[in-house]
């Protein structure tokens, strides 16, 4: 029998259980220097870690940080985001056999590929995003609006982003270039309709436009 109260009250509890999450993923958002810190000291803590209770609080804890830091590529493209997904993705291996290797040998293995592989995936992100700027937050809507700790924009209502988290990484090469597309020869003093068409570089060759 349709309860149109009961069916009320569901939704009223689901719109509230959305809020809520929400409220708590943009408290809890962190940069990619806060994210590297937690890991680096869960990996250097994993060769002392023994008891299983411990191997499992850590291993669930590095994969939380993990996929964090994979959401926060954004300032890597081309080939090297191609190679941090992997590296991620080998990261997240060898610690799940770390946790689950049932020798201490098999265990340290594991442990020591996981410290091994860390500075590699270190190595690709800018230096600019692995130090603890001060923490300033800023909605991607309203550039205007700066904030000093995470939260919502108080206009529209989005999370608020680390205005740092897409600073550029200073390059020998150029990573993006320029090229103006016309139909027509150009004529002084005529107008005349152009496009520019933008492409971004990786080891100087074209790898998307715009």
């Amino acid at each position: 029998m349709f309860r149109p109260n009961s069916v009320r009250s569901q939704l009223s509890w689901l719109l509230l259980a959305c809020i809520t999450l929400r409220q708590g993923y943009t408290q809890d958002q962190q940069t990619v220097a806060q994210l590297t810190g937690k890991i680096d000291s869960e990996l250097a803590a994993i060769l002392s870690t023994s008891s299983s209770a411990k191997k499992q609080e850590v291993s669930a804890s590095l994969l939380q940080h993990v996929t964090r830091l994979k959401d926060q590529s954004i300032m890597v493209f081309g080939s090297r985001k191609q190679r941090l997904e992997e590296k991620l993705q080998e990261l997240v291996q060898s610690c799940e056999e770390w946790r689950s290797a049932s020798s201490d040998e098999a265990a340290r293995a594991a442990a020591e590929r996981a410290q091994r592989l860390w500075p590699d995936i270190k190595s690709l992100y800018p230096k600019e995003a692995l130090q603890i700027l001060p923490p300033l937050w800023s909605c991607p809507m309203h550039q205007e609006l700066i904030k000093t700790a995470a939260g919502t924009c108080p206009i529209r209502g989005m999370p608020l982003e680390p205005i740092y988290v897409t600073q550029p990484q200073p390059t020998q090469t150029p990573i993006i270039r320029a090229e103006i597309v016309v139909d027509s020869p150009l004529e002084v003093g005529k107008r005349a309709d152009l496009r520019i068409r933008l492409f971004f570089l990786d080891n100087n060759q074209p790898r998307a436009s715009l």
